[in-house]
C-alpha cells in the first residue's frame, strides 16, 4: 500500500513493523520523509491502511495478522512552511513522479495507491491535466511506461466539506461536487457513509447526529451536478467516513470524537490515537479494503500483467465482491437512478440471500475494428460460474443477474467534454 501524503512517523509502534525505512520516499529531499504537518493526516492515513478503525480494534486482545506493507511518498501539493507553493498546472506530473519513486525503488512489488488530497473545492465535473494525469498512470501508459508496464490501482478520496460550525449556512450535500482530480475515470473514488449516530461526549448529550445511520456522511460530496451522459459516476464506493452533530436548537454543527473514527497520531508521545474523519478516512479504507482483496482472493495481486513465477492481475472496482446498497437507501436506490448513483456509490457487503460476485475471467478484448467503417471484431464466450444445484433449486424464478465490466479510457484532457469510454481492458463479475 503506498500512500501519498504529508509523510508518515515510522516512529510510531502500530506503523513501525509494517513500514521499513527504505520505503518512506519524498518529493523533495529539503521536506524530509517524516510527517511535520500540523494535524498530522499521513500518519492518521497510515494508521488507516493498516489497521482499519481501531475503536473496536483496540479492546481486542487476540493478536493482529497484517497481510499488507507500507510505503510513503511525501508529495505535498501546498509544501511545508518555508517551501513555495506548487503551481496547480504541476499536480498531475508531480503525481506520476510520486508513483515513479517507489516502483524505481522496488520494481517487482505489486501495489495499492491511496491519495486523499484534492484540489480545493475545483469540481471535477470537466478533466483536467492532473485527472488525466491519473488516467495515464492508471492504465500504465504514462511517460516511462514501456508495453509490459502494469496496470495500477489508485484510489482517490472524494473530497470533503467544509465543516461549518453555523448550521443554518450548511446547503443541501448535491451543491458540493466531487472535488479535481477524483473524476479520473481510471481511479477508484471513495465517498463516505456513516453508520456513528450516537454522541458520547461530555457536555454533549442532547446533540443529535446530523445524518441517519446508513446514510450518506456530512463530509462526503457527490458528482449530481456533474454533466450527465458525459462523465462518470462517483464515488465507486462508500466507506464509513464519520458524522457530525447539531444542537437542540439545530443552530450548531461540530464535529466529534464519538461520531469520528480512531486511528495513530504523529504525536506519539502525547497523542498517539487520534480521532479521523471524513473522505479521507474513506479512501483509506477503501484501499486497505483492495489490498485485503488481493492478498484473499487466490494470489490476486494489483498489476495486470502476470510473471511466470507471480501471477498477478488487476484489483479493481470489478473486485468490490458483493458490494450492496446502502442499508438506509436500498429501498430508493434499486431503480439504480443516475442522479442517486452520483450521491450513494456502493457499499461493500453482501445482500441478504445473495452469493458474493465473483471474477469471471480477466483479460483484454477489441471489440471493433476499422475496416473503411465500423465493425465488429473480437467476442468472448463465457461459461457463468453459477453451481448447477442453485440454479435447479430456483426453478423458474426471475433472478437478477449484474455484470460489472472495467475498463480503462484513453484521457484526453484537451477536450471540453470529458473522455470517451474507449475500454483498452476488460473485466467482468456477476451477482445473483
Amino acid at each position: 500500500m503506498c500512500v501519498f501524503d504529508t509523510g508518515v512517523n515510522r516512529a510510531h509502534a502500530l506503523i513501525e513493523p509494517a513500514l521499513a525505512t527504505n520505503d518512506l520516499h519524498t518529493l523533495n529531499a529539503d521536506w524530509g520523509v517524516d510527517d511535520q504537518h500540523e494535524d498530522g493526516h499521513g500518519t492518521a492515513m497510515a494508521g488507516m491502511i493498516l489497521h482499519g478503525d481501531l475503536t473496536a480494534a483496540l479492546g481486542d486482545t487476540s493478536e493482529r495478522r497484517l497481510a499488507h506493507r507500507l510505503e510513503s511518498v511525501k508529495c505535498e501539493l501546498s509544501p511545508p512552511n518555508g517551501f513555495d507553493p506548487n503551481d496547480p498546472a504541476s499536480y498531475g506530473a508531480l503525481t506520476q513522479a510520486a508513483i515513479a519513486l517507489p516502483e524505481i525503488a522496488a520494481p517487482a512489488r505489486p501495489r495499492v495507491y491511496c491519495m486523499a488530497v484534492t484540489n480545493l473545492d475545483v469540481s471535477g465535473s470537466t478533466p483536467s491535466s492532473w485527472s488525466a494525469a491519473i488516467d495515464q498512470a492508471a492504465a500504465g501508459t504514462m511517460i516511462g511506461d514501456d508495453e509490459n508496464a502494469p496496470k495500477r490501482l489508485i484510489v482517490i478520496a472524494a473530497g470533503n466539506i467544509a465543516a461549518e460550525v453555523d448550521a443554518t449556512k450548511i446547503q443541501p450535500q448535491d451543491n458540493y461536487p466531487i472535488e479535481d482530480p477524483a473524476q479520473a475515470w481510471n481511479a477508484l473514488t471513495v465517498g463516505g457513509y456513516t453508520d456513528l449516530i450516537d454522541v458520547r461526549d461530555k457536555g454533549y448529550e442532547d446533540w443529535t447526529s446530523m445524518a441517519a445511520a446508513g446514510n450518506l456522511s456530512p463530509h462526503s460530496r457527490t458528482s449530481t451536478t456533474w454533466p450527465q451522459g458525459r462523465t462518470p459516476f462517483k464515488p465507486e464506493v462508500m466507506m464509513e467516513a464519520g458524522n457530525r452533530a447539531l444542537n437542540k436548537a439545530r443552530t450548531e454543527a461540530l464535529t466529534f470524537g464519538s461520531l469520528s473514527l480512531l486511528s495513530t497520531g504523529s504525536d506519539v508521545t502525547h497523542a498517539p490515537l487520534v480521532p479521523f474523519q471524513a473522505t479521507s478516512a474513506a479512501s483509506a479504507q477503501g484501499a486497505r479494503l483492495a489490498a485485503r482483496l488481493a492478498r484473499r482472493s487466490s494470489g490476486l495481486l494489483a498489476g495486470d500483467n502476470p510473471r511466470p513465477d507471480h501471477p498477478q492481475r488487476r484489483v479493481d472496482g470489478a473486485d468490490a465482491q458483493g458490494v450492496r446498497w446502502i442499508a438506509g437507501q436500498e429501498a430508493e436506490l434499486r431503480a439504480c437512478s443516475a442522479v442517486r448513483l452520483r450521491r450513494a456509490g456502493l457499499r461493500p457487503g453482501n445482500r441478504i440471500g445473495q452469493q458474493p460476485s465473483r471474477p469471471v475471467r480477466p483479460g483484454g478484448i477489441q471489440p471493433f475494428k476499422l475496416d473503411g467503417q465500423r465493425k465488429f471484431n473480437e467476442c468472448h464466450y463465457y461459461t457463468l460460474p453459477i453451481p448447477a444445484d442453485m440454479l435447479e433449486k430456483l426453478e423458474n424464478e426471475i433472478v437478477e443477474l449484474k455484470i460489472t465490466l472495467s475498463y480503462f479510457i484513453e484521457p484526453n484532457p484537451g477536450l471540453r467534454r470529458m473522455s470517451s469510454r474507449s475500454g483498452i481492458n476488460l473485466m467482468a463479475c456477476v451477482l445473483i
